[in-house]
């Protein structure tokens, strides 16, 4: 990013938290505030909208919609700039115990859906970069998995709308190690469960999305650079739609293994919802707090259960 850019981009970053001053709102990326709603309730300006579980203040990324509740990793924030303009690409904890991603959270809405660039092509090198914001703290470029793939978790196809923000889905950073069978076939079923939705203007206004791997829950552990790297035994999603004052919340979970068969399109769907949960249930089967940026009112009645209707099955 030259000199500019950096410049531009922390004045935007300076007049957004100038304005971010309550938590039951969320900053879009043109620093602009505005209200949430839940479905078919009104909601007081005023009211506490931020469970009280990080020591980290917010700031305007950590106050999106999007971010879970930070723990003991490191945030980062990976944005572009684009039409004299910062956009905010994707966001992540990093474990430096694990030395991978707690979650990466992400949004599809009216700036990032376009479908212009095409993946990052292969024979470039590094294929995935070491993170720039890590260091030495972060896993070398193209560090081999050991057998498995580098598996994205904001893909590849999530971020299309910029050579740039498709570039940077492929960093190591963003990357979990994933087992050909899975990625190639499981996993791309709920991907494009997500991609679909995200870039439907009549589904979501806002799509907000967290993915990740349980990093205490391994199915067996590699050797990386010289660390220690779990493999995961589940991955999951929590999606957060919003479409005019209409709020609906959705998790998945799904077993890390090698054996998904491919399925005819007519079966994805109903296979997809037998892997649906709560994002109460995600929460207690991950650990994490998912959008505690929410107003507790709000929070409450999405997170508590989920309705098939309301994501097309």
């Amino acid at each position: 990013m030259s000199t500019y850019n950096k410049f531009a981009k922390y004045l935007m970053m300076m007049a957004v938290m100038l304005a971010a001053t309550t938590a039951c709102e969320d900053v879009d990326d043109d620093g602009d505030i505005f209200s949430v709603h839940p479905d078919g309730q009104s909601v007081d300006p005023d009211a506490p909208g931020v469970d009280d579980v990080s020591t980290r203040p917010l700031t305007p990324y950590t106050a999106r919609l999007e971010v879970p509740a930070l723990q003991d990793g490191i945030f980062i924030e990976h944005s572009t700039f684009e039409h004299d303009d910062s956009l905010v690409n994707y966001m992540l904890e990093y474990s430096t115990e694990h030395f991978l991603p707690r979650w990466v959270a992400f949004r599809f809405d009216e700036r990032n859906r376009a479908v212009v660039a095409n993946r990052k092509s292969e024979s470039i090198r590094p294929q995935y970069p070491a993170d720039p914001d890590l260091g030495s703290l972060g896993l070398p470029g193209d560090a081999p998995f050991n057998g498995f793939q580098h598996g994205h978790l904001c893909a590849s196809h999530d971020r299309r709308n910029s050579r740039e923000a498709n570039d940077q889905t492929f960093y190591m950073s963003n990357m979990m190690p994933q087992s050909g069978n899975f990625n190639g076939t499981q996993w791309v079923y709920f991907e494009s469960f997500v991609q679909t939705r995200g870039r439907s203007e009549s589904f979501a206004d806002t799509l907000y999305v967290v993915k990740g791997g349980t990093l205490n829950i391994a199915r067996q552990n590699i050797s990386v650079a010289g660390h220690v790297v779990p493999v995961p035994r589940y991955f999951w999603m929590a999606l957060l739609r919003v479409k005019g004052t209409n709020y609906s919340a959705l998790g998945f979970w799904v077993e890390h293994r090698d054996n998904y068969p491919e399925l005819p399109v007519s079966e994805v769907n109903s296979m997809i919802l037998e892997h649906c949960v709560s994002i109460d249930q995600l929460e207690t089967l991950t650990g994490i707090n998912f959008f505690p940026n929410l107003p507790d009112d709000v929070e409450r009645v999405v997170e508590a259960s989920f309705t098939p209707a309301a994501w097309g099955f």
